[in-house]
């Protein structure tokens, strides 16, 4: 864990510029309410490097106006006072730190590299959501590594160490895991020591993870830790599944997508322009084609997903039919084809339910029609199973064809079939029943001598006006095998109905 004297010594790094003389009269002249344009030129013309870059960005196509600015003082009132003040403190900073080499395990040039991303990306993002904070979101992306380098510096081999475990680029829970403390908290007290404005350090306090209520400085460090991101994507090697996780943050901040491009595809042009203000070398930085080759990767992707889409879809409608096919596999008899024992029982219990539900919705009794083919094991003795089997499929044939649409024929067991009517009265299902009795009748079943079988079959009927629980449903389904058992008694071939509904 980090103490305060591991902080402090920190902080004392050497490869952190002391503020020069033009930066510390910058930020008096920004702190004095009553200093105006005059005082902050003369602070600028302290530095003639910094003059120079300042009357070059107000001739830029950015700033540029309709007379070219060839002093100081109508370059900062061309640019604008905090234009003027965030380039003075970039510069002064940049200027004093060294760009090439490497310091514990940072290699410098990548560094700048990512700082300078991060900064531009800052201020091209915030001119979409934050216009008012564009000049501060530059300054603060661009120095919020700073920190980076004095724990580099002062804690070389610590340091090294972690930057070996993390590809050259530690993030900042990897920090605090090594050192105990991550570099965005050591750049925000670099620049409370310096005494530069708390908007900046207190962004960086909530980059780190500190809660804070301030607006803009909530703003300037979400603004920074998406730059962050897409300066780790354009400085690495990114794929198709980097930049869409990218476009996905810059999204979140509220850019809307068509936005999005434009931004990334100006990043070159403004990067080259701000790295001549400040004195780095961008010349290595392009953009371009790492976008480009990201965006073909993620075409690549993209067209691989939607593929492997329509063929997992095309795996999840086969499976669904497979299972629909299993599905009605087990609520199909196998011989006959028509629903068996355990689909009508579930059909059953259903219309019992819905009756005791709502049982002013129904106008007629439900009733059922209990039915055996006669003589059915001499057929099976006499003729053999293929041709009592013949016989099943046949009669269940006539069955389903002359029973109408809203009654069920299913396959009860054995020579034995159902139907279930759901709204008959006796009459009208008595009716049916001859009407099924006539229509197996017909049944003539080929035998190999060339001569026909007959088929014929008894049944039995009854009704239930309104059943009080779902017990009711075994004293109907009784009853109508009782008068099933009557037909038989009675000759067979014939229909017998229970007079009156079961109670």
């Amino acid at each position: 864990m980090m103490v305060l004297h591991d902080l402090e010594l920190i902080l004392e790094s050497k490869i952190v510029p002391t503020p020069p003389v033009v930066m510390l009269r910058v930020m008096e002249v920004q702190r004095n309410s009553d200093a105006g344009l005059r005082d902050l030129v003369e602070a600028v013309s302290l530095d003639p490097g910094l003059t120079t870059k300042i009357i070059a960005m107000a001739n830029s196509p950015v700033y540029r106006r309709d007379r070219d600015a060839t002093t100081l003082a109508r370059a900062v009132g061309q640019v604008g006072q905090r234009s003027v003040v965030t380039l003075a403190l970039a510069h002064s900073i940049a200027s004093g730190v060294p760009k090439s080499g490497t310091v514990g395990g940072v290699d410098l040039a990548e560094f700048w590299r990512r700082s300078l991303i991060t900064g531009v990306a800052s201020r091209e993002l915030a001119g979409l959501v934050a216009p008012e904070l564009r000049e501060e979101a530059f300054f603060v992306g661009l120095i919020a590594g700073l920190g980076r380098l004095a724990l580099a510096d002062c804690l070389a081999e610590r340091y090294e160490a972690i930057v070996a475990k993390s590809d050259g680029w530690p993030t900042s829970q990897v920090e605090r895991e090594g050192v105990g403390i991550s570099s965005i908290k050591v750049t925000a007290e670099l620049l409370r020591r310096w005494h530069l404005p708390e908007l900046f350090s207190g962004a960086l306090d909530a980059a780190d993870g500190l809660e804070l209520e301030d607006e803009q400085q909530l703003m300037l460090s979400n603004l920074v830790g998406v730059a962050v991101t897409m300066s780790s994507f354009f400085s690495s090697d990114p794929d198709g599944f980097a930049y869409r996780e990218m476009i996905k943050q810059i999204g979140a901040l509220g850019v809307q997508p068509g936005d999005i491009d434009p931004i990334l595809d100006a990043l070159q042009e403004n990067i080259l322009e701000m790295s001549s203000q400040i004195n780095l070398d961008a010349t290595a930085i392009n953009n371009m084609e790492i976008l480009h080759a990201a965006r073909e990767q993620l075409i690549e992707l993209t067209l691989a997903a939607d593929v492997e889409l329509r063929s997992e879809k095309q795996r999840r409608e086969q499976l669904e039919l497979d299972n629909l096919e299993l599905e009605q596999r087990a609520l199909r008899d196998g011989l006959t084809n028509l629903p068996n024992r355990r689909a009508f029982d579930e059909q059953y219990d259903q219309q019992l339910r819905l009756r005791l539900r709502s049982p002013e919705t129904f106008g007629k009794p439900m009733g059922i029609v209990m039915i055996d083919l006669d003589h059915f094991k001499a057929v099976n003795d006499n003729y053999g199973h293929q041709t009592g089997d013949e016989v099943l499929r046949q009669v269940a044939q006539v069955l389903e064809m002359a029973s109408r649409t809203e009654e069920t024929v299913a396959r009860y067991g054995g020579e034995e079939f159902v139907m279930l009517a759901p709204m008959a009265t006796l009459e009208e299902l008595t009716r049916a029943a001859e009407r099924l009795r006539k229509a197996v009748a017909l049944v003539e079943v080929e035998l190999p001598n060339d001569e026909y079988l007959e088929v014929t079959a008894s049944f039995g009927v009854a009704i239930m006006d309104a059943p009080s629980a779902l017990e009711a449903g075994e004293r109907l389904l009784g009853a109508a095998d009782s008068a099933l058992y009557k037909a038989k008694e009675a000759g067979r071939n014939c229909v017998v109905a229970v007079p009156e509904p079961v109670s």
